[in-house]
């Protein structure tokens, strides 16, 4: 009986160290899973901080891009040139000579067509841009001579003193650079040089205000005949003009802030509106305009 006993208790110890070693290795297995499943929670988050990361960055050139619409207010200086020789009207063989504006201003509105969905290597980008508001006034001082038209000889008075208007829309292609957007500084990146060319077309009036001191046939003069002197200032000199515009710019802008210049040339074909009393004789200039603007862009 003691033999037995003593027996029992062996086998028990045996089972219980048995069951204490099982119970040893399922501890280490479960805490190796726990150390696996926390590096893989660690992995998403290191993941999604990623992406996040990513998205800011995309959202913040995206903003760098935008800007597309161009607002430019422009001091302008304007000349017209005649195209072939116009007869003064005054005596002798002189001709109209080139008129230079003393004052300008133009509003140019427009938009950047993107060619290509994302910029090539994030720093070039080419656009169709389309400018649907080309308008420009332009005064011009009288010439510097005592006599510029003669009533007697009823055509359009050019060398008195001027205000011309045009409008026109325009089309081409241009070049954006963003030469900064791999520097650490986030600013910079918003610095673009934008160069254009753009063709156009325009329609133009020019209104020469009455000046009566400066025609030839006045009192005093020889032949002096007050009825062409007095049909001549009382009739509203009025001209139209139409043409095609060639323009090439660049500008730099800073968000939503630029600074740029712009040449203008383009041919302007002027008629008289009163072809009764002035003739319709087409007369031909070449113009150029040089504006420098202050440009918004949003």
């Amino acid at each position: 009986m003691r033999k037995i006993l003593i027996l029992l208790a062996v086998n028990t110890m045996a089972l219980s160290s048995l069951a204490q070693v099982v119970t040893d290795e399922n501890s280490r297995v479960d805490s190796s899973e726990v150390a696996t499943d926390v590096l893989s929670i660690d992995d998403i988050i290191g993941e999604e901080q990623q992406l996040t990361q990513r998205k800011l960055k995309d959202r913040h050139f995206k903003g760098v891009w935008d800007y597309r619409s161009y607002l430019n207010i422009s001091f302008a200086n304007s000349k017209l040139d005649p195209d072939t020789p116009i007869p003064l009207g005054v005596g002798g063989s002189e001709n109209v000579s080139k008129f230079k504006s003393d004052w300008g201003l133009s509003l140019v509105y427009g938009r950047n067509y993107r060619l290509h969905k994302y910029p090539i290597a994030n720093t070039l980008q080419f656009y169709l841009d389309f400018t649907s508001v080309d308008l420009t006034v332009a005064h011009y001082k009288a010439e510097d001579k005592e006599f510029l038209f003669d009533s007697n000889n009823p055509t359009m008075p050019w060398c008195i003193e001027k205000y011309e208007a045009s409008y026109g829309m325009n089309l081409g292609p241009s070049v954006t650079v963003a030469p900064f957007n791999y520097v650490a500084v986030q600013g910079l990146h918003y610095v673009k040089l934008n160069v254009y060319y753009h063709l156009g077309y325009h329609i133009a009036g020019m209104l020469l205000p009455d000046n009566e001191d400066a025609d030839f046939n006045r009192k005093g003069q020889p032949g002096y005949n007050s009825d062409a002197h007095d049909e001549m200032k009382d009739k509203t000199k009025l001209a139209w003009g139409h043409g095609l515009t060639s323009t090439f710019g660049l500008s730099l802008s800073w968000k939503f802030i630029g600074l740029g210049y712009e040449h203008r040339t383009s041919t302007v074909r002027y008629k008289a509106i009163d072809t009764e009393f002035f003739g319709s004789d087409t007369q031909k200039f070449n113009s150029s305009i040089s504006r420098f603007f202050i440009q918004f862009r949003f």
